[in-house]
């Protein structure tokens, strides 16, 4: 079974280039800081083959790999344009730009038995669920997080095709309430997590020191990363002994590292870069104590279920994923997203002698391969009967 996965992001480029990974990277599984090639590994193994379709400001090719296979389409000479405009990535007008991008992808989805369109909120998927409706071919709006205002103006006007399966891989009872007189089902996936992050839980021993890790792509406004460099000043004017590890790329990793730099951080900040081979991860992960996220928009990221997994304590911003989502799981704190002294507080206050293991539980119940494969191959049955 073929399955088209149409990432959100306006071009190639928009977003899996500026983390230095090309589509040789994706497709051959050699980059892993996405759902999408996750997805790809736990679903081969049910006969299902991913192909990425999306945009790009280069010229259209396929690109064949191990993992997942690629399908970039040229971009239309104005939504080129668009892509150099950083006001067009972020915000209201990332809507207009999305859909009209998507326009350039009506064409490819033929030969595949569904089409699964991520989207947070912008308009990539209310003008591909036009387009798929008047093929009669099926297809998935999948929502990974976000608030729900967003997510009920994003569902609501396209829940008119009994063709259609919503998706809502994260949060419940307020996402699940939009499907008031819908016509098409509104199904809930949770994302897979490998087992092999729940292994480290056994190697943890207790710290004398609190070793604290920031996971993900080095973006200053969206990542918060202002934010984080203030949390570090703060455990600094405290006394709270500490090792921060920040591991990930992005466009603005050079310009963090200058800044630790700058602020004389040098002796309890260590950068990584991107890590992506699994056998090096886990362990590194599992060799702290907290995971800090500092994230001003998030739908609900790897990162932060991985390390709970793993059996980590997780302190992040108040975001839907977290008060919603996460409210349930042990060892998870929230702080405001203007309040550094808030989240240093919170790290002073969790007691390092013990890990989160009824957090990596919860996890393991939650978020397992096996309910994500079954309730997949669930979904298929339904879209193609």
């Amino acid at each position: 079974m073929r399955v088209a996965i149409v990432p959100s992001c306006n071009t190639f480029e928009d977003h899996f280039s500026k983390l230095g990974v090309t589509p040789e990277d994706l497709a051959s599984g050699g980059y892993r800081g996405s759902w999408i090639p996750q997805y790809a590994d736990f679903l081969r193994e049910i006969g299902v083959r991913i192909t990425v379709v999306c945009p790009t400001i280069d010229e259209t090719r396929s690109v064949v790999g191990n993992l997942l296979d690629l399908e970039l389409v040229r971009a239309s000479y104005l939504a080129r344009l668009w892509n150099c405009l950083p006001q067009l990535r972020r915000g209201p007008l990332r809507q207009f730009a999305s859909w009209h991008s998507s326009s350039v992808l009506a064409d490819r989805f033929a030969s595949f038995d569904i089409v699964y369109i991520q989207d947070y909120a912008t308009g990539r998927y209310r003008r591909l669920s036009k387009i798929l409706e008047r093929a009669s071919l099926p297809f998935v709006g999948a929502h990974h997080g976000g608030s729900v205002s967003d997510c009920s103006l994003w569902v609501r006007p396209a829940l008119t095709s009994e063709r259609q399966f919503t998706v809502l891989t994260h949060l419940e009872e307020e996402l699940l309430a939009v499907k008031v007189n819908s016509r098409s089902p509104i199904k809930r996936i949770p994302n897979p997590v490998s087992g092999v992050w729940f292994n480290e839980v056994a190697n943890f021993s207790p710290r004398t020191v609190c070793r604290i890790v920031w996971l993900g792509r080095l973006e200053r406004e969206a990542k918060g990363l202002d934010l984080l460099l203030d949390i570090i000043a703060r455990l600094i004017e405290v006394g709270t002994e500490f090792e921060m590890s920040v591991i990930g790329g992005g466009s603005d990793a050079e310009w963090f590292s200058a800044e630790c730099r700058r602020r004389g951080f040098d002796d309890c900040v260590r950068m990584y870069g991107r890590v992506d081979e699994l056998a090096t991860l886990t362990p590194l992960i599992g060799s702290h104590s907290i995971l800090l996220n500092t994230s001003k928009i998030e739908g609900f990221p790897i990162s932060v279920i991985e390390a709970i997994s793993c059996g980590l304590h997780v302190v992040a911003t108040e975001l839907p994923y977290v008060t919603s989502e996460l409210r349930a799981c042990p060892g998870v704190f929230a702080f405001s997203q203007k309040s550094p002294v808030d989240a240093a507080n919170l790290i002073g206050s969790i007691d390092l002698t013990i890990n989160n293991i009824a957090g990596s539980e919860w996890s393991s119940r939650r978020f397992s391969v096996e309910a994500f494969r079954a309730n997949f191959q669930e979904l298929l049955k339904l879209a193609i009967r």
